[in-house]
This record gives structure tokens, C-alpha cells and sequence, in this order.
């Protein structure tokens, strides 16, 4: 990563041609797909396999091409007021905590006007080894 940063001037017109290229052809090289996979301990028994989840390391090029791609589809995005006010993930100054006061201040509302409301609340959770 030190070297791409000492040649910045020169990888920059580079980098940008390319994922311009990426966009206008709606294809993502394979060459910049390749990844080194290694497995990320979560919990439990370290000898069990699935207590391991795989993790894909890819080239320094790649992921600063995918943030570009990434900036760039979230501008669009947001330029263009494509997404609902109620997708707090993958959006900047939103997290979490904002949808859950959001949930939270909609079932006020909903109470102080005596209307029904419903909700399903779903944890996805791996189940524990027996």
C-alpha cells in the first residue's frame, strides 16, 4: 500500500480510467476478483470449522477501485433521492441506533393515535454446537 501511495501522480489517471471503464461496461475484471481466503475464528471450540468464517483479502488496487464504485453509486443515489428515508444501512450519518429511534418514535405515534401497530423482529444467530 506504501508503494501505491508514493506513486499516487502516476496510478491516479490510471485508477480513474479504470473504473470508468468498470462502469460504462457494468464488468468488474477478473483479474481483480482473485482473493487470498483465510478463515477468521467467531466463538466457540477452535477445533469446530464452522465456529471459523472465511474472509476474502483482496489486492490494494481492488478495494480502492470498489471504494470508488462505492462512492460513486452512493452519491447517485443520494443525488437523486432514490432511497427511502428508512434505509438506515450502508448510508452515511445513519446507523442503528437512528432506525431504532426511528421504530421507536413511529410506535408513539401510533399509540397516541390509538392505531394498531405490528412488528416482526427477526436475530439470525448460527445454532450453538451441541
Amino acid at each position: 500500500m506504501r508503494s501505491i501511495k508514493d506513486s499516487k501522480h502516476v496510478i491516479i489517471p490510471v485508477l480513474v480510467y479504470l473504473t470508468n471503464l468498470i462502469i460504462k461496461s457494468s464488468v468488474f475484471p477478473n483479474c481483480l476478483k482473485i482473493a487470498r481466503v483465510k478463515p477468521l475464528f467467531k466463538k466457540g471450540d477452535r477445533y469446530i470449522c464452522t465456529n471459523y468464517r472465511p474472509i476474502s483479502v483482496l489486492s490494494s488496487i481492488s478495494k480502492i477501485i470498489e471504494k470508488l464504485l462505492s462512492f460513486q453509486i452512493r452519491d447517485y443515489f443520494e443525488t437523486n433521492s432514490l432511497l427511502t428515508d428508512c434505509q438506515f444501512g450502508f448510508r452515511t450519518k445513519r446507523s442503528t441506533t437512528d432506525a431504532i429511534n426511528y421504530i421507536m418514535e413511529r410506535l408513539y405515534q401510533n399509540f397516541n393515535s390509538r392505531k394498531i401497530t405490528q412488528g416482526v423482529f427477526s436475530i439470525f444467530q448460527k445454532p450453538l454446537a451441541q
